[in-house]
């Protein structure tokens, strides 16, 4: 992620090339905000849905928090289940596309490339610890923790050999290599956004 304009204007990598550009309304864009929220819970169920496992779950439920504190905001298309969503705001709609690309799950017949989730979390918290870090601690911290959540699936992915080419896995089968204490990772929430990436798009433990 660039920051073009500090807390307001960012650029979010793609996976596959290329980046997304989106601009904030200053000096606290409450209505944006609250549907990015809307985009990131509904795009975490519907990978739940696509593949189940306790750390979506949890993701979810943190996202969930944040709606509540947050509101509705502006109506958002979805344009593709799971992958390209648009918040209709007047004249000027923003566009937020993510990663398409089939697994041992799910084949999709086009594909392209787009954001990860985390990217766009990323530019939250920096447009909330911009505005007033103090104000907003406990956004911030719900941000954190589902992306906490997302990372933590997919390095504990990558520890049991699960990933998305792997058929549906099941959690019994599968135990979380944290035996239910995510803390026991090698890694935590605390500042998560500001981890260096890998060129999968993860950070890097």
């Amino acid at each position: 992620m660039r920051v073009l304009d500090p807390g307001y204007t960012y650029e979010l990598d793609q996976l596959g090339g290329g980046y997304q550009r989106f601009t904030f309304a200053p000096p606290f864009d409450r209505h944006v905000y609250a549907s990015l929220v809307k985009i990131a819970l509904h795009r975490t169920r519907y990978l739940d849905m696509v593949l189940p496992c306790i750390e979506s779950k949890d993701a979810i439920e943190w996202l969930e928090m944040e709606k509540v504190s947050v509101g509705n905001g502006f109506r958002v298309q979805v344009l593709n289940q799971g992958h390209h969503y648009k918040i209709v705001a007047g004249n000027i709609p923003q566009h937020f596309v993510f990663l398409r690309r089939s697994g041992g799950v799910i084949v999709y017949m086009r594909k392209w490339p787009g954001i990860l989730t985390q990217e766009l979390f990323r530019a939250m918290i920096d447009h909330l610890e911009y505005v007033q870090p103090d104000e907003f601690h406990q956004s911030i911290q719900h941000l954190r923790m589902a992306f906490f959540m997302y990372e933590l699936r997919a390095w504990r992915r990558k520890q049991e050999g699960v990933n998305r080419l792997h058929p549906a896995h099941d959690d019994s089968q599968h135990p979380r290599v944290w035996r239910a204490e995510p803390f026991e990772a090698p890694f935590n929430e605390f500042h998560i956004e500001k981890r260096q990436i890998g060129p999968d798009g993860h950070i890097i433990v």
